[in-house]
């Protein structure tokens, strides 16, 4: 393994994983300024992947009957949601059906750094300081039940997983998530704090020169996401989330079914489903913020891996895509 200079434009790192053979290649640079490599043990921030995460503690409330699918957020919350229904169930919330205003509406808005004009992004924190931004929206009950993809959604679920625990549910996810799972380098960092061996986000727009996400993204994750974490920490991940290390296997059948989507998408809980491959059922985790996007691939059955970050919003979905068409081809 080495790192060599962008390929075709790309910075980042790239794993593959079959038969328990491992192929990693690195590109660019985790520190433009001071001409830092990128590393197999580079952390990289990795947006909305990271609802896995708490996907996976609201499963564990649930196994352990603190809520269930059908809880309501009424349950937790009198007045202070506002414009949302209280009747809304965490079911919904897992499944992106639950009407609400989004604080970012992916469908229709393009430009995330626009939601710093309202309120400034070195103010979010937690998961409480974002929530204005959506909770005083105006609902449209025409959207109830219909699958959007929702961050607020998962923001609700963070908050929820706090309310139940008492606890931040970063320290949440670190204690039943991270350190059973040997995943030692991955967590909730501040981007005015953040660890050594952290690849920086660089935003890359037409005539103008890269330039850090500092100013650009939440100062730290929320539900909606935020992580950070390497390629080696995702693999122990897979392989312990599926040894049924923290759930049970009937928790993980049914995070892994599809529950709703479009023609487009098809969503499980908390995980994104592709169309099978004869034997090769592929589901995926990603994230995509500016300067950051990644996916990961496993497979279920065979426990194939493919994981792609980038500090460079570069197409990792294309990668991903050649790396199913190959598959595909191959059988």
């Amino acid at each position: 393994m080495r790192n060599d200079k962008k390929e075709n434009g790309f910075s980042g790192i790239i794993l593959k994983r079959e038969k328990q053979q491992f192929q990693i290649k690195m590109y660019g640079q985790r520190d433009k300024s001071n001409q830092l490599a990128i590393h197999i043990d580079t952390k990289f921030g990795t947006a909305s992947m990271g609802k896995i995460f708490v996907a996976v503690a609201i499963m564990k409330l649930i196994e352990q009957k603190k809520l269930s699918l059908e809880t309501t957020l009424d349950n937790f919350y009198s007045t202070d949601l506002k414009e949302i229904d209280g009747d809304i169930t965490i079911y919904e919330l897992l499944t992106h059906t639950s009407g609400i205003q989004d604080y970012f509406d992916e469908s229709i808005e393009e430009d995330y750094e626009q939601l710093w004009q309202k309120i400034p992004n070195y103010s979010i924190r937690k998961n409480s300081d974002i929530m204005p931004l959506f909770v005083d929206k105006k609902q449209d009950s025409k959207r109830r039940g219909e699958f959007i993809y929702n961050n607020a959604g998962y923001v609700l679920l963070a908050d929820i997983i706090e309310k139940i625990t008492d606890r931040d549910f970063d320290q949440v996810l670190k204690d039943l998530v991270f350190d059973k799972l040997h995943m030692s380098n991955t967590g909730y960092f501040e981007l005015d704090n953040l660890p050594e061996n952290t690849a920086i986000g660089y935003i890359k727009k037409q005539g103008e020169q890269p330039r850090s996400n500092i100013y650009s993204i939440d100062c730290k994750g929320t539900g909606a996401g935020g992580c950070y974490t390497t390629v080696m920490d995702i693999c122990n991940f897979w392989d312990g989330l599926f040894s049924y290390e923290i759930l049970s296997e009937k928790s993980i059948s049914e995070m892994i079914k599809k529950h709703a989507g479009n023609e487009k998408e098809q969503c499980g809980l908390g995980v994104w489903l592709t169309d099978p491959i004869k034997s090769y059922p592929y589901i995926y985790i990603e994230g995509c913020d500016p300067g950051v996007s990644c996916i990961s691939l496993f497979n279920p059955l065979e426990k194939d891996i493919f994981t792609v970050f980038s500090n460079y919003e570069d197409n990792v979905w294309e990668l991903a895509r050649n790396y199913l068409v190959e598959k595909k081809n191959s059988i």
